[in-house]
């Protein structure tokens, strides 16, 4: 069986195929514009503790924890803005925030498509406000007090898929800029005032939990273990142990003297040489 060899037809040339015109352009870049504006970045929250560990010739950092919190579905949406040179256009968040948008969108995107010929550049940026990490970090130190941790904490907000450039040329260059950004709060579950006081108090269980348990690894609250026995500072003393604080005579009824000392836990996590 054979089949009809292929045709062609040979005098079709690139003008006769249809290209997409400059309305469908802008349609998609609307679209592209709304899409990524609107969608959360992910959020991970990076808390370390670590320690100076021993080593030669110089000391090296030894790493006590490394826990990495998702808090991609605490963001809330705070506000919108677009820029341009000639000025900027904000839209908080709103029952009627959306449609404004929107309305405002098509006329932004035709102004961008009809200066094609001149110098120009594009960004698109979702960014986190409400994030104060100076904040957040004195309220780990004293969850971390409370487990007899003695190193040193650190905190780092990863953002990703925050800024994109579509269809620009240098992103901050040229002599027309148009910028649209999505601003988002996080909502740092120790410190947010909306939540009760349970959950707080499981979120910090957990942080103290995995703290001692020196974990190197994502957390989330839905994988808090079962713990039986031994609290949280408890298990952190016993990593540390004891030492005698202090050693005193006390005199006795027959009138010798007995040696009587006072015993304190030693922090755990502690720099193995001095500063």
């Amino acid at each position: 069986m054979s089949y009809p060899p292929t045709t062609s037809n040979s005098s079709a040339t690139n003008e006769d195929v249809p290209g997409p015109s400059g309305a469908q352009y802008q349609d998609a870049l609307h679209s592209y514009i709304r899409n990524e504006l609107f969608s959360p970045p992910k959020i991970m929250i990076q808390i370390s503790g670590s320690h100076k560990a021993k080593h030669d010739p110089e000391p090296i950092s030894g790493v006590d924890f490394d826990l990495w919190l998702d808090f991609s579905q605490d963001c809330q949406l705070e506000g919108i803005e677009l820029t341009e040179n000639i000025g900027m256009t904000t839209y908080a968040n709103s029952s009627t925030m959306e449609t404004e948008f929107n309305d405002m969108l098509g006329p932004w995107c035709r102004r961008y498509f009809s200066c094609q010929t001149e110098e120009m550049s594009m960004v698109i940026k979702r960014e986190i406000v409400s994030c104060d990490e100076a904040e957040i970090l004195t309220r780990l130190q004293c969850l971390a007090n409370g487990v007899a941790y003695g190193g040193t904490l650190a905190i780092q907000v990863h953002l990703s898929g925050v800024q994109t450039l579509p269809f620009s040329t240098e992103p901050m260059g040229g002599e027309r800029k148009f910028e649209a950004k999505s601003r988002w709060s996080c909502r740092w579950p120790l410190l947010d005032t909306s939540i009760g006081n349970l959950h707080k108090s499981l979120w910090a269980r957990r942080l103290q939990d995995a703290m001692v348990d020196q974990i190197k690894g994502q957390v989330a609250l839905s994988d808090t273990p079962v713990k039986l026995g031994r609290s949280a500072l408890r298990r952190g003393i016993a990593k540390g142990g004891f030492e005698v604080a202090s050693l005193e005579s006390v005199p006795t009824e027959t009138g010798d003297s007995m040696k009587r000392s006072t015993m304190a836990y030693r922090k755990w996590g502690c720099d193995e040489v001095d500063s």
